[in-house]
């Protein structure tokens, strides 16, 4: 209809109707590009506050998860710490000396161990962290992750979950292993992890195999690595959540 209109005007030569019907096309195209604009960033933001909230759960989860692996390293630190003062008198050393650096350890949290099963019980409890990184994975695989790209947070997202990785290689290249080293020793002696064991018989056969009493040594300065790498894990989870909540 409009384009009808131009051609009946130039062919009058009524230029003032010809100037008026193509800024009422050129007005007509800006707008409509302007309510795309608006849609598509509505939209955006929409997409956005749906990630936010699912990478909230996320790190909720991932806290929490956090907490309880802290708590059960206190738990196995104790009952290790327990069973190796009374077969030879070890105790966890103040610094550790790792590629020419003397590391200060901290005391870690005490726990107060119960006397009988639970004591090997929770020496052999580990519990290692998996993780909540499936909103993170599924914005970095699809493309979606540059809804963030602008924002500072971009950064220290990539960067948390580059940590998360670096302490679950820690687990399965050090905790692991000598965690399942642990067993092999044990059996050596015919105990295997379900057994009763009490301790004082525990405590017995690690005075006896210096070889089990070095490796419960390492696997419990392990733990502690294990407790306080958590710690500034669970401050960047908690203070991320704290920014996305401004997102929102």
């Amino acid at each position: 209809m409009i384009l009808r209109r131009i051609a009946d005007a130039l062919r009058r030569q009524d230029w003032i109707t010809v100037l008026i019907e193509f800024v009422l096309v050129i007005a007509g195209v800006l707008i409509a590009l302007q309510v795309n604009n608006w849609n598509e960033t509505r939209a955006a933001q929409a997409r956005l506050d749906r990630y936010v909230d699912e990478l909230q759960l996320d790190l909720a989860a991932e806290r929490e998860e956090m907490m309880r692996v802290q708590q059960i390293a206190i738990e196995r630190h104790a009952a290790l710490s327990y069973i190796l003062g009374e077969a030879i008198d070890w105790a966890m050393p103040d610094v550790i000396e790792r590629f020419g650096e003397d590391l200060q350890i901290d005391p870690i949290p005490e726990f107060e161990v119960e006397l009988g099963q639970a004591i090997f019980n929770e020496v052999l409890t580990l519990e290692t962290f998996d993780g909540q990184r499936h909103t993170f994975d599924a914005l970095t695989n699809t493309g979606e992750f540059q809804l963030f790209n602008r924002r500072p947070i971009a950064r220290d997202l990539r960067a948390h979950y580059a940590d998360i990785s670096s302490f679950q290689d820690f687990e399965s290249n050090y905790l692991l292993p000598r965690y399942l080293g642990l067993y092999e020793q044990l059996h050596e002696h015919g105990i295997a992890r379900f057994d009763e064991v009490d301790p004082d018989a525990l405590i017995g056969v690690v005075l006896e195999d210096p070889v089990l009493a070095s490796r419960l040594r390492e696997f419990a300065i392990l733990t502690d690595v294990q407790y306080r790498r958590l710690i500034p894990l669970i401050e960047e989870t908690e203070a991320l959540e704290a920014r996305l909540a401004v997102l929102q």
